[in-house]
Parts: structure tokens; C-alpha cells; sequence
């Protein structure tokens, strides 16, 4: 019990303290701001890398990087896979701890698994 008042009164008192943004000296307005560009730098980094890693993959384990390298056509089909880091950070169906769960993701395209039952 003692919690949930902790916590009710916390909400409260920085609500107040929000909404009394324009009356903040200029040293805590500063802050603020360094804050907030920094949590926002921080997740833009981690967009940038999300997409980076799996341009990556992609580029190199797909059909059009190997079938232009090798020109084999089922080389490509056996490399063809995907890697994601938190591949449910933006799904907002999900609750915040759903979010961060799995960590990774990796996927083996079906194209990959018929190759396998017709040659391998």
C-alpha cells in the first residue's frame, strides 16, 4: 500500500513541478533541455543502428547481393535470412515490457526451408 501512495504522490508533485515549467530558473530550463536531446539523440542512435544491422543482413545474405556476386541462383535462396534487434520496440499493441522482448530476432525465409527439402 505504501507504493501506490508513494507512487500517486510522486505522479503528483511532478506534475506540478511540470506545469511550473515557465517560472523554472534558466540553469533547470538548460537542463531540461539536455536531457530531453539527449534521450532523443540516444534513440535516434538506436533507430539508426536497428536499421543499419539489418540493411546489413540483408544486403549481404539476399538474393541480390549473392546472385550478382556469384551468379548462382540457389546459393542466394540458401543464404536468404533476417536479423532484427527488438524487433517489437515500435508495435504499439503491446505493453511496455512485451516491448523489449525478444531481445533478437532471427528468421529463416520459407524459401530457404523448401530449398532444403528439394536439394538437401
Amino acid at each position: 500500500m505504501f507504493w501506490t501512495y508513494f507512487i500517486t504522490v510522486s505522479i503528483c508533485l511532478a506534475f506540478v513541478a511540470f506545469s511550473c515549467y515557465p517560472v523554472w530558473p534558466q540553469s533547470l530550463r538548460k537542463g531540461m533541455f539536455y536531457v530531453t536531446a539527449s534521450l532523443a539523440s540516444i534513440i535516434f542512435g538506436f533507430i539508426l543502428l536497428r536499421c543499419l544491422l539489418f540493411l546489413v543482413v540483408w544486403l549481404f545474405s539476399g538474393i541480390h547481393f549473392w546472385s550478382i556476386l556469384f551468379s548462382s541462383y540457389h546459393l542466394s535462396k540458401l543464404l536468404s535470412f533476417a536479423f532484427r534487434i527488438l524487433p517489437n520496440i515500435f508495435d504499439d499493441s503491446l505493453d511496455i515490457t512485451d516491448s523489449f522482448s525478444p531481445v533478437f530476432f532471427f528468421n529463416i525465409f520459407p524459401i530457404f526451408l523448401s530449398y532444403y527439402k528439394m536439394y538437401g
